[in-house]
């Protein structure tokens, strides 16, 4: 395994964390993220097995990075907001 296929896997660990982290809020949130998450790296996993002719490898790879970067700052935000929107119940 390459540094940059953990680097991706590891960041597609973080959004998975992160997705489980949301379902404490609402499972249909949880769910959607799932599925989009699946989609999307999956898709971008056969381009880049079937379609990475000199080099573009990298370039798929790196595409699958910044998405799933972007889809955890979506989840850190969104469970930033739930918490702080949380009632404090004593």
């Amino acid at each position: 395994m390459s540094a940059d296929t953990f680097y991706v896997m590891f960041a597609i660990l973080i959004v998975l964390f992160l997705i489980l982290l949301s379902s404490q809020f609402n499972k249909k949130f949880c769910v959607i993220n799932f599925v989009s998450l699946i989609i999307y790296n999956g898709s971008i996993y056969v381009l880049k097995n079937y379609n990475s002719e000199y080099g573009n490898s990298l370039v798929w790879l790196i595409l699958m990075f910044l998405l799933s970067i972007i889809h955890s700052l979506i989840l850190i935000c969104y469970i930033f907001l739930r918490y702080k929107n949380k009632k404090v119940e004593y």
